[in-house]
């Protein structure tokens, strides 16, 4: 009897591209070397392959090829998953604390096995955002890479406000901590001299609500 070639084994694994193995891109299976030892006759009927799990380590997963003919046999086949995905990268390096811009990053497609690792693809994600560290040119950003920016530093004078239903009463006052957009900080008034505690707002006031 005939034997099946690899090429028959690697078409029949490329069935399970179809499916939706992979999440966050469209998967492509790449079979791994098959061990030339392996004597398999040629199947009377078209081979069957199935994914044995979902679980993906380092983007491999195991096949299932199999025949249902009058000789049947199934083979387990090691295959590699890449897929393609949209990141942002860094056009220019980026000092600490740098306020991102359009300007800054670009959106690039690669092909890769997953990471597990949440990545950024959206300019929208980045923009506006600060950088946690210095960054190198063409640096893949990450989510963890970045925060948000310093609206107010430990010493910048500034607005209090506080009141509700249309009654806004405005305070000088004086930062005595940095703080990010929507972060509650101390801050002193610099008429009673009084120390409090507010929300900083988008235009670095602060906001002691009532």
């Amino acid at each position: 009897a005939s034997l099946v070639g690899d090429q028959e084994i690697a078409r029949a694994v490329l069935i399970v591209q179809r499916e939706p193995i992979n999440q966050g891109g469209a998967g492509f299976i790449k079979p791994n070397n098959l061990d030339n030892r392996l004597r398999l006759t040629r199947c009377s009927e078209p081979l069957s392959a199935e994914v044995t799990s979902r679980y993906m380590r380092g983007g491999r997963l195991t096949v299932d090829v199999e025949c249902r003919g009058n000789q049947p046999w199934s083979i387990y086949v090691p295959v590699t998953v890449t897929s393609e995905i949209q990141v942002l990268t860094l056009l220019q390096a980026l000092p600490r604390d740098a306020i991102l811009t359009e300007g800054d990053v670009d959106v690039v497609t690669l092909r890769r096995r997953p990471t597990g690792l949440p990545t950024l693809s959206d300019p929208k994600q980045a923009i506006g955002m600060a950088a946690k560290r210095a960054l190198s040119e063409g640096t893949e950003l990450r989510p963890t890479m970045l925060k948000q920016p310093v609206v107010i530093k430990r010493g910048d004078q500034t607005v209090i406000t506080a009141g509700s239903g249309g009654l806004l009463v405005r305070m000088s006052g004086k930062a005595l901590e940095d703080g990010v957009l929507g972060e509650q900080i101390r801050v002193q008034n610099l008429t009673s001299k009084r120390t409090i505690q507010g929300e900083v707002q988008p235009d670095g006031s602060v906001s002691i609500g009532t």
